[in-house]
């Protein structure tokens, strides 16, 4: 089976506590099919995709033989770290130019752990919030992952492979619009995403795109009719 994100975060919190991983949120989600396909994740404006910090890899080839970075070479590396093209700019932009106008001092990890130099500039860009210091909270990476979970336990429930809970979801836009319970979840670019070639990987959307967008309809009642 393939390792998942909550090994991968463990075995990182037992090594260290102040280093970190830049990748999803959901524990469950396999390493392999996570960094193959991008790897995006709420570390994304300061530290990049999980793809673009990928240092090496090991596949097996056709003949059978263990490749690492250099025995398969650049091209084949740069292959094997893909997603899809899709194009994830949308119309919907209240606060993503301010987003990307954050300087390098100010920009902050943008996880779920959010310091109080961060308050501060949801504070001045977006008043309406009325968001103060004492709202913020300021944390480890490993808290952060675990308050992003809604886990307040220890970093061992991160190896669990059985959800807690099942939400089913569909992706028919038609349907969406029907049954007007869209979830609309805006994810930012900028910061690093923008300092980082369109060539680097297979993920073209750096320099230029606001946001991408994730939209949902969710039920929790199991069954064909639900479905």
């Amino acid at each position: 089976a393939d390792t998942t994100l909550g090994e991968l975060y463990y075995r990182i919190w037992q090594k260290s506590n102040i280093l970190g991983f830049p990748a999803e949120i959901c524990p469950m989600v396999g390493v392999g099919g996570h960094l193959s396909g991008a790897g995006y994740g709420n570390l994304l404006r300061k530290y990049g995709l999980s793809s673009d910090n990928v240092v090496d890899a090991q596949i097996v080839d056709v003949n059978g033989k263990l490749l690492d970075r250099a025995s398969m070479g650049e091209d084949l590396f740069w292959a094997i770290r893909v997603c899809g093209s899709e194009d994830n700019r949308g119309s919907i932009h209240e606060d993503a130019p301010v987003a990307g106008e954050f300087d390098d001092e100010e920009r902050g990890d943008h996880g779920q752990s959010v310091g109080f130099e961060e308050g501060r500039l949801l504070g001045k860009e977006f008043p309406e919030l009325g968001l103060k210091k004492e709202d913020c909270l300021e944390m480890s990476w490993i808290q952060s992952v675990l308050v992003g979970i809604r886990q307040r336990d220890e970093p061992g429930s991160l190896l669990s492979r059985q959800p807690e809970s099942v939400n089913f979801g569909k992706r028919i836009w038609k349907k969406m619009i029907e049954s007007r319970k869209t979830g609309f979840v805006f994810n930012p670019y900028g910061g690093v995403m923008d300092k980082v070639s369109v060539t680097k990987t297979l993920f073209p959307h750096r320099a230029g795109n606001l946001y991408k967008i994730q939209y949902s309809i969710s039920w929790k009642e199991v069954g064909v009719e639900a479905d």
